[in-house]
């Protein structure tokens, strides 16, 4: 018995110093623009059902959905879960995740991603949907997808990728705490730079399609039948991207898709003089809105949004205070980017 005991507590204290050391060496992004760490957490550690309407998709979703403006517009409560990058098959697994903690009546999805036909995205954007990503059955699922068997180890178990950060610790690291992250801006991320020479989509007049890849489209049609069980009524959209003939060639067959299963889906790259859009002022580059553009679309694709609040009691008066200051140009300098205003 003096042998079990001795073997249970070693057991338990080797798992509280892996914890330690997992948490402590993960790579971590809290600040700033892309403070995806906070953003995903942010996600996760919140209420449930406190979400009516979730964003999905890659980085053109969270450079275009301002959750801020979307809640003055409508009443309705809503969050950004996008990744840079983010495939449809982990798309899958977060919208498994916000139904299961949510239940929004609505879920919004980026097609974007439909236009890249790897079967597996390289290895730091795996990271970046996966370390945030709760411990957990879908997690498992979401690996097992994500990357070939040899990879796998290291998505699920992120110490043995992180082991050698030893020598960039800093006080970050040492008081990071994961479960306290909230963002101010429900995972928007609002780019304040401008890019004065983007062109127009390039994309006019091309009504063609271009097939997705097996996976893409496979993963597409779980999506659609993941909403549909779950009674969440699902709008597939491209946001204002400056899109390529050929990526319109992949965002019709998304469309057409959609349409055969009673999706609605609408790619906004057509509504550009409907939006306000300028296109020397609303964009950070080439394919993302900066905030200005997202203000703009926001608040224009609010009106799709027709459904009522579950809840009137949302305070956010301070977060709001603190848009409009950087909106206009006096931008805070922030570091606790998870700290509302006070």
């Amino acid at each position: 018995m003096k042998k079990f005991i001795r073997f249970a507590a070693f057991l338990i204290i080797a798992a509280v110093i892996f914890c330690f050391l997992d948490r402590l060496l993960v790579r971590k992004e809290l600040f700033g623009w892309w403070n995806i760490t906070t953003k995903t957490n942010g996600f996760f550690n919140s209420a449930k059902d406190e979400y009516d309407v979730v964003f999905c998709g890659s980085s053109h979703s969270y450079c275009s959905f301002n959750p801020l403006v979307i809640y003055e517009q409508t009443g309705l409560n809503s969050y950004v879960t996008a990744t840079q990058k983010q495939p449809f098959w982990a798309t899958y697994y977060y919208i498994k995740e916000a139904i299961n903690r949510q239940h929004p009546a609505i879920i919004v999805l980026d097609c974007y991603m439909a236009s890249k036909n790897d079967d597996y995205t390289d290895d730091a954007t795996n990271y970046t949907f996966c370390d945030d990503f709760p411990l957990g059955i879908n997690k498992l699922k979401l690996v097992n997808v994500s990357a070939p068997q040899e990879k796998r180890f290291d998505l699920l178990v992120r110490f043995t990728k992180y082991h050698s950060r030893w020598s960039e610790l800093d006080s970050d690291d040492f008081g990071f705490r994961p479960e306290k992250l909230k963002d101010w801006l429900n995972g928007y991320c609002m780019l304040t730079s401008t890019n004065p020479n983007v062109l127009a989509p390039s994309s006019a007049g091309f009504d063609g399609t271009i097939p997705l890849s097996e996976k893409n489209e496979e993963w597409l049609i779980n999506i659609i039948n993941l909403c549909r069980e779950n009674s969440v009524r699902l709008i597939i959209v491209k946001t204002p991207s400056n899109e390529t003939a050929e990526e319109r060639g992949y965002y019709n067959s998304v469309g057409k898709i959609a349409e055969e299963n009673g999706i609605e889906y609408i790619n906004f790259n057509d509504l550009y003089t409907q939006i306000g859009l300028d296109m020397s002022r609303d964009f950070f580059d080439g394919a993302h809105l900066n905030c200005f553009g997202a203000d703009k679309f926001s608040r224009y694709f609010a009106s799709y949004l027709d459904t009522e609040p579950r809840k009137d009691d949302y305070d956010f008066s301070s977060r709001l205070k603190r848009y409009y200051r950087e909106l206009s140009g006096d931008y805070m300098v922030f570091k606790t980017s998870h700290e509302f205003l006070k």
